[in-house]
């Protein structure tokens, strides 16, 4: 009764245009979610709690909280885009709980090596660095992996195509992180917070693919996002380095060895002995695929498309 009741739109462009599409929909998550819809949400919020507390603080966390509720009504939108082919990013998925697990206890060995090997330098952890760890945690993973990789897998189906997916969307998470130049943050820094955005994309991508449920890179990006500000020091409340902020060469090597880190567990992840297995629950969260085959118009499984 529900399906008779909604109109099914049809999407020439994202059926045609894999890679424009991918890369337009991740710009329009982030647009959406921390601009459009958030920003709208978040400015509401800010000017009601102005009456009552008027300090940066706590207009920035109201912000962030907006583009919070921005991150879950874009995902909404994008599942009503697609309906009724997508069961959606938050809903379904398969062993949801033990994944994650895994992302927290990625966290938590993150955490202990800062500190074994001492690159851990106790940074601000504050109510405004919360508030914007968890927006970039539901903001981000929404747009790149609740929407791009999500889109990635009705366009490319197949076992070969999941290295591509993870790749393409990584790449997009960690370009995205290059903006951080215009809040003052260094060009040497932010090209290694790209190099390390990427690879932590792709560890979250294959929590995504494993799990088919956002819920477990959602809350491994906050507590990484949350991480990062307890044990570095020259990280801003925005999330972006302080303009005089210098890496040492352990720091480098570090970040450089967790990266490396982060693929071999999304290589291991995705290895091709579970890709059949990643393959059947994506067939069931693109349920039109799963029923009647290919029926989308310029349908194509093979990833440059």
């Amino acid at each position: 009764m529900e399906k008779k009741n909604k109109k099914i739109l049809n999407h020439p462009f994202y059926d045609r245009f894999t890679i424009p599409g991918a890369i337009v929909l991740a710009a329009l998550g982030m647009i959406g979610s921390q601009g459009l819809i958030g920003g709208v949400i978040g400015g509401v919020s800010a000017f009601i709690a102005a009456k009552f507390n008027s300090s940066r603080e706590v207009f920035t966390i109201t912000m962030n909280l907006g583009a919070v509720c921005g991150g879950f009504a874009v995902l909404a939108i994008f599942r009503r885009w697609f309906y009724p082919e997508y069961e959606g990013g938050l809903r379904g998925g398969r062993r949801v709980p033990f994944w994650t697990l895994v992302g927290i206890g990625a966290v938590a060995a993150v955490f202990a090596a800062t500190i074994i090997t001492g690159t851990w330098r106790p940074g601000m952890l504050s109510a405004t660095s919360l508030a914007v760890a968890l927006s970039a945690g539901v903001c981000e993973e929404a747009a790149f992996r609740g929407m791009t990789v999500s889109y990635l897998m009705r366009q490319w189906r197949g076992q070969s195509s999941i290295p591509s997916t993870i790749i393409l969307s990584s790449v997009l998470f960690g370009l995205v992180h290059g903006s951080n130049i215009l809040v003052g943050a260094p060009v040497a820094k932010t090209i290694i917070q790209i190099l390390s955005a990427t690879a932590t994309g792709c560890f979250l991508g294959a929590l995504f693919l494993r799990s088919g449920n956002l819920i477990p890179p959602m809350i491994m990006h906050f507590l990484f996002d949350v991480v990062a500000f307890m044990s570095a020091s020259n990280i801003k409340e925005n999330g972006a380095f302080n303009e005089n902020a210098i890496s040492s060469i352990a720091d480098v090597s570090f970040e450089l060895v967790l990266g490396a880190v982060f693929i071999a567990l999304t290589i291991y992840l995705t290895r091709p002995a579970v890709r059949g297995e990643i393959c059947e629950l994506w067939e069931k969260k693109w349920v039109t695929a799963s029923r009647d085959g290919d029926s989308r118009p310029g349908g194509d499984s093979r990833p440059g498309t």
